[in-house]
């Protein structure tokens, strides 16, 4: 899905569209602080997925 929206913000016409591009980063950023809380809120459930979770953000982040 971060893919997704990744490309939508590469693409030239959204390149052109600012309010499009902010539209999609909040996106974004609302998706992550999401899951985020989600698990800080079930991290004694969650804890051996964080590291796999840390490096799906990562690999994203990079490719940005």
């Amino acid at each position: 899905m971060l893919e997704d929206i990744d490309l939508a913000i590469q693409t030239p016409v959204r390149k052109n569209d600012e309010a499009g591009v902010q539209f999609y980063l909040q996106t974004i950023q609302q998706i992550v602080q999401g899951f985020n809380d989600f698990f800080v809120k079930n991290i004694e459930k969650l804890h051996y997925v964080i590291p796999s979770y840390a490096d799906i953000l990562i690999l994203f982040i990079s490719n940005t």
